[in-house]
């Protein structure tokens, strides 16, 4: 669409029609519009993220001046759709692309300033001055994406700052245009506005000019005089029809307000990150201009004809509106602390090294070219009159996204994952997952709609690991939940998008919406009677209904409700076919274990689906037991019902350990999760839903012998008769510190889990009863292998991956037996 009109509404035209004052306003507020649509937010314009918290350590010989400007870091190509088209690009938008500084936008920063500092008749908001409001909007439209995009320089900032104040001043707004009795008389007289269609009876004059009622002109009292009348006043804070563009307006002012305050941080974090580099070379007085500058104001409100600005916040702050309260009351708490904002930010600030700062330029580089290939879509991805499919392109992107993918998945030249995310946070990342997933596949051909799935497939792949583990990114990323909600049927990347969102976050477990459990309710049903086994949406569930150990109830009872309504056996994959010899056939055939890691439809093998469906449907379970609350009463017998444990018994030992396991094992992975299952169900339960008749049964007693011998393997735990003998005497302890290989320490933590869980509560529930004395006699055992010798090591131990756990589970089971060296 921008190649399309860019020649038609060339930049001049739209510049000379924005800021004409002869034509009606909402033809000049059309003009404005077309300027931020079709000639600001464009590539090779990148948006600028305020404030800057990655920093280099500044020369100390530049002084901080100006805010962060429009730099173009390399001389674009313009957009085009063939070489022809591009040979007959006029001059004008060969220029858009080789101008490299913030001055291209002067004009229209001009334009802008022209008009917001016209005075009091565009200061003082008229409600009933429907088309002038509208464009109001357009022109604040255009300054903020001025200021997003770097082109507005601090003087312009400054000038703008105290006729913005005043038309945000909702005190002198008037509802309709004043009569010639209710205006302040002047010496023009009447005069008439044909640009609004409406005729004025009075040009309205300043209000709050100091030749007005006062008595004194620099007296902060405001009298009666200085505004409209008050007998309908109320009625400018109540939503309408009549007065929306209007609270629109200044909805817009106050974030524009909002921008300029982010800007004035970011020049104080700079200043005092320069003080701090002149201190460090042993110059200056770090603490002393710190304060200093924090005693300064982001964004100075003091302005002319402004007084009590926090009076004037309040008065916004009481209108109707949900948007114009917010901003009304961030502005107010910026004002009223001024310190609170910049010293939670400074807490955020990181100094980078030149390497890092390399790495940095690099991925702003790359979210340019990127940023062209998701803006420019129609240019290649459409099959139509003006252009072709080129593939290449979708390749060069998803070779971008999976560079990204990668780099904050292992970290990238020694730097490590959560700075490439914070990194890329400083860049135009987001944005582009945003505007990816806002695109409505419908607005284009079916056909081509293949490509806008892949391309926004790989994005959302990329943002996956950009959110991983780092909840500042996910609370980010959660704007994006109801567009990727949307794609859910045809882009799966999305699902996983969402669900990482969630994972391991439990503030916003908390804010799920119940509507969301059930699309993926459905979603999950749809794949499994069309006879697929795709993970996707089952994983959604397993992260919203724990966050990392903790439980989220309300999302397990919903989850829960969610299966039993659609019915476990239409949803999961755990039942009878999933028998040990079809596991053990499954998994001798199992490829993909990079998809357990990191799971992603693009490396997608339909042979591995079932087990690794079949794993996450383990995980689920395993999830709805877990937690100790109330809902846990029902939650847990529910999961045992999905899933008994008796099964989960049964196949730890059916299906062994391979000997001489190096490296990732399938048959580990899933031991590790049926040992979890086993003692979040069995075990880690209220003492009203111990299962005394499992616990004291031959195949539970059968298993705890064989979960020590499993222990022992892989601890090198000294045999009974050994640890009896060393107990005994003076020799020294036979046990010794063992090497943990990294891909064991999951399965080790939860067989020592397993233990501590047994000897901590169920344990003491059967020791005493006639039916448990079998299992005391094996509990026993666990009290020679854990003995004092190798209680004596654990200090040394707990510098193991698994020592902690270790520590634990010895001095549980020697508690258990009322071993007072336990007594810790």
């Amino acid at each position: 669409c921008i190649m399309a009109l860019q020649e038609e509404y060339s930049f001049s035209l739209c510049l000379n029609g924005a800021g004409d004052p002869r034509l009606p306003s909402a033809i000049r507020g059309s003009f404005f519009d077309i300027l931020t649509d079709l000639w600001l937010d464009r590539h090779p314009h990148s948006q600028l993220v305020i404030p800057q918290l990655l920093r280099s350590l500044p020369d100390r010989k530049t002084a901080v001046a100006e805010p962060p400007t429009f730099t173009l870091g390399r001389e674009q190509a313009p957009d085009s759709w063939s070489p022809e088209h591009l040979r007959a690009l006029p001059d004008e938008v060969r220029a858009f692309y080789r101008l490299s500084s913030y001055a291209k936008m002067d004009a229209v920063v001009q334009a802008v300033r022209s008009h917001l500092s016209a005075g009091p008749e565009v200061e003082q908001l008229v409600h009933s001055a429907f088309e002038d409001n509208l464009m109001m909007q357009a022109v604040l439209r255009n300054l903020s994406f001025l200021m997003r995009f770097g082109f507005v320089k601090l003087t312009s900032v400054l000038e703008l700052l105290g006729p913005l104040l005043r038309c945000l001043d909702g005190r002198t707004d008037w509802l309709d245009f004043p009569t010639a009795e209710q205006a302040t008389d002047t010496e023009e007289g009447e005069k008439g506005t044909e640009n609004t269609g409406v005729r004025r009876p009075a040009e309205i004059s300043p209000l709050l000019e100091e030749h007005n009622a006062l008595p004194r002109a620099d007296s902060g009292i405001l009298t009666k005089a200085r505004f409209p009348p008050l007998e309908k006043s109320v009625q400018r804070y109540a939503v309408s029809s009549d007065n929306n563009a209007t609270h629109v307006a200044k909805v817009h002012m106050a974030k524009v307000l909002v921008q300029m305050s982010q800007l004035g941080m970011d020049m104080k974090i700079a200043s005092i990150v320069q003080k701090f580099n002149e201190f460090k070379d042993g110059s200056g007085s770090f603490v002393g201009e710190v304060l200093r500058i924090l005693d300064k104001p982001d964004l100075t409100l003091e302005q002319p004809r402004i007084r009590s600005p926090n009076s004037m916040l309040i008065d916004l702050a009481m209108y109707q509106d949900a948007d114009l309260f917010g901003t009304a009351l961030q502005l107010l708490l910026s004002h009223s602390l001024p310190t609170e904002d910049l010293l939670e930010q400074l807490e955020r600030v990181r100094l980078i090294n030149p390497q890092q700062n390399q790495i940095l330029e690099r991925l702003r580089l790359e979210m340019e070219d990127l940023g062209k290939l998701i803006y420019g879509f129609e240019n290649w991805g459409v099959d139509d009159y003006f252009s072709g499919v080129e593939k290449n392109k979708l390749t060069t992107a998803e070779k971008i996204c999976e560079s990204l993918r990668k780099a904050c998945r292992e970290g990238h030249e020694g730097v490590p994952t959560f700075d490439i995310q914070a990194m890329l946070c400083q860049t135009e990342f987001f944005s582009h997952v945003l505007y990816s997933l806002k695109l409505d596949p419908t607005d284009y051909q079916h056909d081509c709609r293949g490509n806008l799935n892949a391309l926004t497939g790989c994005l959302c792949g990329a943002a996956v690991m950009f959110i991983r583990d780092n909840p500042s990114n996910q609370t980010m990323m959660m704007q994006v939940v109801p567009y990727a909600e949307k794609l859910f049927d045809e882009v799966p990347e999305s699902a996983l998008l969402v669900a990482e969102v969630f994972r391991n976050n439990l503030e916003l477990c908390n804010q799920l919406s119940e509507s969301l459990i059930v699309h993926i309710g459905d979603l999950i049903k749809r794949e499994r009677r069309a006879g697929h086994f795709v993970p996707w949406y089952i994983n959604f569930f397993c992260c919203i209904i724990t966050a990392g150990q903790q439980a989220v109830p309300r999302n397990q009872v919903l989850v829960a409700e969610t299966v039993k309504r659609l019915t476990p056996k239409a949803l999961l994959r755990v039942g009878k076919e999933m028998s040990a010899k079809h596991i053990q056939e499954l998994a001798a055939k199992f490829s993909s274990p990079e998809q357990l890691a990191d799971l992603a439809p693009s490396g997608w093998k339909d042979a591995d689906g079932e087990l690794i469906y079949y794993i996450y449907c383990l995980d689920l379970c395993a999830g709805l037991a877990t937690g100790q609350s109330l809902h846990s009463m029902m939650l847990k017998p529910y999961a045992n019902s999905i899933f008994p444990v008796s099964n989960a018994i049964r196949l730890l030992m059916v299906i062994q350990l391979p000997a001489l396991t190096h490296g990732f094992s399938i048959h580990r992975h899933l031991r590790t999760r049926w040992f979890k299952i086993l003692r979040l169900v069995l075990y880690d339960v209220d003492l009203k839903l111990i299962d005394t008749d499992l616990l004291t049964s031959p195949l539970h007693m059968d298993f705890l012998g064989m979960l020590l011998e499993w222990l022992a393997a892989v601890l090198g735990l000294p045999s009974a008769n050994d640890a009896q003998r060393a107990a005994g005497s003076k020799t020294p302890a036979i046990w010794s510190v063992p090497d943990v290989n990294s891909d064991e320490v999951a399965y080790i933590n939860e067989m020592l889990d397993c233990v501590d869980g047994f000897f901590r509560v169920p344990f003491h529930e059967i020791k005493n009863l006639e039916l448990g004395q079998g299992l005391v006699r094996i509990a026993k055992t666990y009290q020679h292998r854990f003995s004092s010798p190798v209680r004596a090591n654990l200090e040394k131990a707990v510098l193991l991956p698994v020592g902690e756990k270790l520590q634990v589970a010895a001095h549980r089971v020697a508690a258990a037996f009322g071993d007072p060296s336990a007594a810790q």
